[in-house]
Protein backbone atom coordinates (compact mmCIF):
# COMPACT_ATOMS: atom_id res chain seq x y z
CA UNK A 1 0.00 0.00 0.00
CA UNK A 2 2.77 2.21 0.42
CA UNK A 3 2.43 3.16 -3.51
CA UNK A 4 0.25 5.42 -2.69
CA UNK A 5 1.16 7.01 0.21
CA UNK A 6 1.99 6.65 4.04
CA UNK A 7 -2.14 6.92 4.94
CA UNK A 8 -1.32 10.19 7.18
CA UNK A 9 -3.17 12.63 3.85
CA UNK A 10 -7.54 11.91 4.76
CA UNK A 11 -10.01 13.27 2.14
CA UNK A 12 -13.33 13.28 4.11
CA UNK A 13 -16.68 14.13 1.89
CA UNK A 14 -20.77 13.86 2.94
CA UNK A 15 -23.30 12.13 0.56
CA UNK A 16 -26.60 13.91 1.18
CA UNK A 17 -29.84 11.14 1.43
CA UNK A 18 -33.65 12.23 1.58
CA UNK A 19 -35.03 10.25 4.20
CA UNK A 20 -38.88 9.30 3.54
CA UNK A 21 -38.84 8.34 7.11
CA UNK A 22 -38.77 10.06 10.80
CA UNK A 23 -35.57 8.78 12.40
CA UNK A 24 -32.88 10.17 14.87
CA UNK A 25 -30.21 11.65 12.49
CA UNK A 26 -32.76 13.39 9.41
CA UNK A 27 -33.20 16.94 9.89
CA UNK A 28 -34.52 19.69 7.85
CA UNK A 29 -32.24 21.34 5.01
CA UNK A 30 -33.98 23.53 2.70
CA UNK A 31 -31.11 23.79 0.75
CA UNK A 32 -30.79 20.12 -0.41
CA UNK A 33 -33.93 18.55 0.69
CA UNK A 34 -36.66 21.40 0.64
CA UNK A 35 -39.20 20.64 3.26
CA UNK A 36 -38.31 17.36 3.79
CA UNK A 37 -35.95 15.84 5.77
CA UNK A 38 -32.44 14.36 5.10
CA UNK A 39 -29.25 12.76 6.21
CA UNK A 40 -25.59 13.02 5.34
CA UNK A 41 -23.12 10.09 5.65
CA UNK A 42 -19.62 11.22 6.29
CA UNK A 43 -17.07 8.94 5.06
CA UNK A 44 -13.53 9.30 5.31
CA UNK A 45 -10.70 7.93 3.00
CA UNK A 46 -6.91 8.29 3.29
CA UNK A 47 -4.36 8.34 0.78
CA UNK A 48 -3.67 4.81 0.64
CA UNK A 49 -7.45 4.00 -0.89
CA UNK A 50 -8.58 2.69 2.20
CA UNK A 51 -11.74 3.63 4.61
CA UNK A 52 -10.89 4.58 7.73
CA UNK A 53 -14.34 6.17 9.49
CA UNK A 54 -17.67 6.92 8.63
CA UNK A 55 -20.73 8.44 10.17
CA UNK A 56 -24.25 9.62 9.73
CA UNK A 57 -25.18 12.72 10.83
CA UNK A 58 -27.87 15.35 10.25
CA UNK A 59 -28.05 16.59 6.74
CA UNK A 60 -27.08 19.98 7.84
CA UNK A 61 -24.97 22.40 5.12
CA UNK A 62 -22.60 23.15 7.61
CA UNK A 63 -20.84 19.36 8.66
CA UNK A 64 -17.08 20.51 9.86
CA UNK A 65 -17.63 19.37 13.26
CA UNK A 66 -19.25 15.84 12.54
CA UNK A 67 -15.84 15.59 9.72
CA UNK A 68 -13.91 15.87 13.43
CA UNK A 69 -16.24 13.89 15.35
CA UNK A 70 -15.81 10.79 13.10
CA UNK A 71 -11.27 11.48 13.25
CA UNK A 72 -11.26 11.20 16.74
CA UNK A 73 -13.23 7.59 16.20
CA UNK A 74 -11.55 6.28 13.29
CA UNK A 75 -12.65 2.55 12.49
CA UNK A 76 -8.88 1.80 11.96
CA UNK A 77 -5.66 2.80 10.04
CA UNK A 78 -2.92 5.11 10.32
CA UNK A 79 -3.90 8.72 12.18
CA UNK A 80 -3.99 10.94 9.77
CA UNK A 81 -2.12 14.35 9.99
CA UNK A 82 -3.69 16.56 7.04
CA UNK A 83 -7.38 16.56 6.49
CA UNK A 84 -8.80 17.70 3.14
CA UNK A 85 -12.53 18.52 2.01
CA UNK A 86 -14.74 21.00 0.62
CA UNK A 87 -15.78 24.35 1.26
CA UNK A 88 -18.85 23.09 2.77
CA UNK A 89 -17.75 22.17 5.64
CA UNK A 90 -15.78 25.28 6.68
CA UNK A 91 -16.06 27.28 9.47
CA UNK A 92 -13.89 29.84 10.81
CA UNK A 93 -13.41 28.05 14.30
CA UNK A 94 -12.73 24.90 12.89
CA UNK A 95 -9.18 25.35 11.58
CA UNK A 96 -8.45 26.07 15.26
CA UNK A 97 -9.99 23.26 16.81
CA UNK A 98 -7.97 20.77 13.86
CA UNK A 99 -4.69 22.15 15.41
CA UNK A 100 -5.06 22.02 19.01
CA UNK A 101 -6.10 18.18 18.54
CA UNK A 102 -3.78 17.44 16.14
CA UNK A 103 -4.54 17.86 12.30
CA UNK A 104 -3.75 20.08 9.29
CA UNK A 105 -7.24 21.13 7.60
CA UNK A 106 -6.99 21.96 4.10
CA UNK A 107 -10.19 22.90 2.20
CA UNK A 108 -10.37 22.86 -1.36
CA UNK A 109 -12.86 25.90 -2.18
CA UNK A 110 -14.73 26.88 -4.64
CA UNK A 111 -15.41 30.47 -5.16
CA UNK A 112 -12.21 31.63 -3.42
CA UNK A 113 -12.85 35.31 -3.94
CA UNK A 114 -16.10 34.92 -2.35
CA UNK A 115 -14.09 33.11 0.98
CA UNK A 116 -13.81 35.37 4.22
CA UNK A 117 -10.72 34.01 6.68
Amino acid sequence: MRYWGDGLLASVDGLRFQVPVRTINAAPSPKHFGFKRGITWLNAVNDQVAGIGQMVVPGTSRDSLHILDALLNLDGGVKPEMVATDNASYSDMVFGLFKILGYNFSLRFRDLDDQRF
